[in-house]
């Protein structure tokens, strides 16, 4: 005869739980951002699944540059969309030239009016989580 264990949470560990979170970066050209300790502080976030090429873009929110680059970082974190918020306007606090942004949270997009308005921030969500578009045809 077989039995079955109704508590299984004993036999299998549980998993860490995650989230899967579209973060866009923005910095001016300069000299005073160092782009490898934006990626050394998203480490200690979580873990960096994947991310886009640097891109040269106008920057809509430091209108006192020029040129600005952009890249978006597809992040697995434990941390909730409230603290991660927290998290990344320390590290805009500390680099003065920087914006992050949350632009997807567990595969919804947060502020679909700024996605909307940016073409390179439309291109990041398709590069990086192109099952958000799966439904529409092309």
């Amino acid at each position: 005869m077989l039995q079955v264990n109704n508590d299984l949470s004993k036999a299998m560990p549980a998993a860490p739980p995650y989230n899967t979170v579209l973060i866009s970066l923005g910095t001016g050209i300069s000299p005073d951002v160092s782009i490898r300790e934006i990626l050394e502080y998203f480490q200690k976030l979580g873990r960096t699944a994947r991310n886009t090429d640097f891109i040269h873009t106008s920057s809509l929110k430091l209108k006192a540059l020029n040129h600005s680059l952009s890249a978006a970082f597809l992040l697995h974190t434990g941390l909730c969309q409230t603290r991660l918020t927290e998290k990344l306007k320390q590290l805009e606090s500390r680099l003065n030239s920087i914006d992050l942004n949350i632009i997807t949270f567990n595969k919804v997009i947060i502020e679909e009016s700024k996605v909307i308005e940016s073409p390179a921030l439309l291109d990041f969500i398709k590069q990086l989580q192109p099952e958000l578009f799966a439904w529409r045809r092309p």
